[in-house]
């Protein structure tokens, strides 16, 4: 997918603003400028791995009480969720450079 850059995130839907997004934080942050793709590498690996953290977490709750994990822990696994999906994305950008 091309990053649309010249529009305005408020202009786009969906993926489209998504990718729009990362391509903005790609080309006005000055650490995404910097960030090589092999330490993104090390990001991603740190970011699954508190994900899988979380799900373990999450799944032995699940399995000991009567009712699903409290809404804190749902929201800390959809917060490492967004953490891994934007390092994925940041990686796709750089290879697309």
């Amino acid at each position: 997918m091309q990053y649309a850059t010249e529009k305005k995130h408020t202009a786009l839907r969906g993926r489209k603003r998504l990718y729009n997004l990362v391509a903005c934080l790609g080309n006005s942050c000055p650490w995404t400028a910097t960030v090589k793709s092999n330490e993104m590498l090390l990001y991603l690996e740190s970011e699954c791995h508190e994900l899988q953290e979380e799900l373990i977490s999450m799944q032995a709750r699940t399995n000991h009480e009567k009712y699903p994990s409290n809404s804190e822990r749902k929201d800390a696994m959809i917060a490492e969720l967004g953490d891994v999906l934007f390092d994925v994305l940041m990686l796709e950008m750089m290879m697309r450079r």
